[in-house]
């Protein structure tokens, strides 16, 4: 539980410690879901369109938390997107596929 707490804090999430997962907005929700899914400290964590139909302020926090898994878990990070600005800070490699690839 001790593991959950900080991993909450980390992504500036521990105000919803208290809240049901179901009166969360959807932005958050998938804040609450990738920080679940770090508890473990995984090697690989795939987000496939983490930033899709997210406001711009949603997207930027989906982005921070991402760059703090990078430097903070030690797991290794996939992110798809379609928007090549949205890749967040601290990724070492990056792959652009064309139309047809």
């Amino acid at each position: 539980m001790r593991q959950a707490r900080l991993l909450l804090k980390s992504f500036k999430l521990d105000s919803f410690q208290t809240r049901p997962f179901g009166r969360l907005a959807a932005g958050e929700k998938k804040l609450v879901l990738l920080a679940r899914a770090l508890i473990k400290r995984p090697k690989l964590v795939l987000l496939d369109e983490p930033t899709r139909g997210r406001h711009s302020a949603a997207r930027r926090k989906v982005i921070r938390a991402a760059e703090r898994v990078c430097r903070r878990t030690g797991s290794a990070l996939v992110w798809v997107t379609h928007n090549p600005e949205e890749v967040p800070r601290g990724m070492t490699h990056w792959r652009s596929f064309e139309t047809g690839e």
